[in-house]
């Protein structure tokens, strides 16, 4: 969560408020998250032994563990047998009457991922390339080159 500072006259801090995100906000991102796999395919095919992408290598099943034990204490069941599945879960882990559980859920499904790397094609079989969090066959950070120096490799 985003939070804006709010200072009193004499500059200290008067409140911590959170930012509201906006509908356009999820567009955006989307949009991003588009121009980054095509862009990992177009990179890909022009240099198949040395463009920069991203992959998110498939979580280990015993870090799940507290994801599903979570859920299940609250009346859910998680299917962790592949990405689509682990989101379709998640997505019916509501509770109406508190809807934070869903928040806390998806942060721990978080917490069980492995971490995402950088790597040159041709370091890795095709087969793993995958973005497993993205559920996308190739991905590359480009849409923020101010944020990692990978990115200005890859403009």
């Amino acid at each position: 969560v985003e939070v804006q500072v709010q200072l009193g006259d004499s500059k200290e801090i008067e409140k911590l408020v959170p930012k509201q995100p906006l509908a356009v906000h999820e567009t955006v991102a989307e949009c991003m998250i588009f121009a980054n796999h095509w862009v990992a395919k177009r990179i890909a095919e022009a240099f198949p032994n040395n463009a920069m992408l991203r992959h998110h290598p498939l979580p280990r099943q015993e870090h799940f563990e507290s994801l599903v034990g979570c859920a299940k204490a609250q009346g859910f069941n998680i299917d962790t047998s592949s990405n689509k599945a682990l989101a379709e879960s998640l997505d019916k882990c509501v509770n109406k009457n508190d809807p934070v559980v869903n928040k806390l859920l998806r942060s721990l499904a978080t917490q069980a991922m492995s971490n995402a790397q950088y790597f040159s094609t041709g370091s890795l079989p095709r087969d793993q390339y995958f973005h497993y969090g993205l559920a996308l066959d190739l991905y590359t950070h480009f849409t923020s080159p101010i944020r990692r120096y990978a990115d200005v490799i890859v403009s």
